[in-house]
């Protein structure tokens, strides 16, 4: 079966007729099992099932993902790590410090953003994987769904709430560019050079990199893993994203004009990515987290990464792109192999700021309209910290009122599913495996 052709995964064996085959135990190793889970070392996933057969999902007790609603007592809406949590509100601060007081805390935005695409990388990899592991494929239609869900009700409560004040107060006179500025957000073009001056918005370009990257991402790991080049390939689009980065460069007037554009920062998601796939030969070259000498080291990012926000605005300089983003987005890796141990935060001081994490999407959407409205470019006292107040009002308001009851509909239908794999489903499981 499966160990005879060589394409044993952990807990089950795969046949190259048949697919996979559901629980046949054999002995396993933890390090086997990640590098084999991974994909790395030219081991392959199921995919080599016949086409006349759909092969089922598997059930193994090596199976990581549980429901995302499989309890009414627990948390309605999934298996959470509050250490990741706390890494989105303490990335979500640095944007909107930034926001508030752009001349202070002039790199604080970017080294947010970073930190957030850095975790995302991460975090999709893994919930890829887990479709590629349990499945043998992607379920493209699937994940796009449960991303439309997540992303699409808040971002539209948004640009409704865009229009409503433009054609009524209208703050920043930029009526004439309203329709442009909605249309870039809705369809995530935002970070093209499309001629919208609609600067309400300024701030999508940050979405519409994700989401034009998680086009293109699965077939890079479903072709990656099918060929058995998989890390080649990360290394590839690693390699593509710098070579556009030089390219940009080089074709633009001034460093400043390629800040959106798609391949300035997406090489933050590859490095998520490598390091999730990675992880276990980056765990190796950490210390134990939890250690002395672990705690010392994420000091010291903290202490690098909250130093590199007090620099100046680095979007004028050509190093900021080619060196800075993908050192920020190295040193937010080991954050995240720290922030992954935390099931729940140790002290209650991090409360504020991991309810800043839970909603940090409709925080980011809504923190630069409203600080962008109240003038924190020309006054410096009050409109700044009024922003911050009003945008944590406007983001339990998109929470409680369309994210969550959204969240639990998502997770009633994925309950229909067989198997339901969740980034932080996953990050659990493994670290539970240990």
């Amino acid at each position: 079966m499966g160990r005879r052709h060589g394409l044993g995964l952990p807990g089950y064996d795969v046949c190259r007729r048949c697919g996979p085959l559901r629980d046949v135990p054999r002995p396993s190793s933890p390090d086997r099992d990640l590098r084999e889970d991974l994909g790395y070392d030219d081991v392959a996933l199921p995919l080599l099932r016949s086409p006349r057969r759909r092969a089922a999902p598997l059930t193994s007790t090596h199976e990581t993902e549980p429901s995302l609603a499989s309890s009414a007592t627990r948390h309605k809406l999934g298996d959470r790590i509050e250490g990741l949590d706390l890494l989105r509100g303490f990335a979500l601060a640095l944007v909107l410090v930034h926001h508030s007081w752009i001349t202070f805390f002039g790199a604080g935005g970017i080294v947010g953003v970073l930190i957030f695409f850095t975790l995302s990388g991460y975090l999709i990899t893994g919930l890829l994987m887990g479709d590629l592991r349990n499945y043998g494929r992607i379920r493209y239609a699937r994940f796009y769904r449960n991303r439309a869900l997540r992303l699409l009700p808040a971002l539209y409560v948004l640009l409704a709430g865009l229009v409503l004040v433009t054609l009524t107060i209208d703050p920043r006179n930029e009526r004439d560019a309203l329709l442009g500025g909605v249309l870039v957000s809705a369809f995530y073009v935002a970070n093209l050079p499309l001629g919208v001056d609609f600067f309400t918005v300024v701030h999508m370009w940050t979405l519409s990199t994700e989401e034009q990257f998680y086009l293109v991402w699965p077939v890079v790991l479903a072709v990656g893993v099918r060929l058995r080049i998989l890390k080649w390939m990360v290394a590839l689009a690693g390699l593509a994203i710098m070579g556009m980065v030089f390219l940009t460069l080089q074709v633009a007037n001034i460093p400043a004009e390629i800040y959106p554009l798609p391949s300035s920062w997406s090489v933050a998601m590859v490095v998520g990515a490598g390091a999730r796939l990675g992880q276990e030969r980056i765990a190796r070259l950490l210390p134990a987290p939890g250690g002395v000498a672990f705690r010392l080291l994420q000091l010291v990012v903290l202490a690098v990464l909250l130093g590199m926000c007090l620099l100046p605005l680095p979007d004028n300089h050509a190093i900021s792109y080619t060196v800075g983003g993908p050192l920020v987005s190295a040193l937010s890796v080991v954050l995240i192999f720290g922030a992954r141990e935390w099931k729940t935060i140790p002290t209650p001081a991090l409360r504020p700021l991991l309810a800043l994490g839970k909603v940090s999407y409709a925080a980011y959407l809504w923190n630069w309209p409203i600080a962008f409205w109240l003038g924190v470019d020309t006054n410096h006292t009050v409109a700044p910290v009024l922003a911050i107040v009003l945008t944590f009002a406007a983001a339990a308001v998109s929470w409680w009122v369309v994210e969550r009851p959204i969240a639990l509909w998502r997770a009633r239908m994925n309950e229909r599913d067989p198997r339901h794999v969740t980034p932080e489903t996953v990050v659990s499981a493994e670290s539970r495996r240990g």
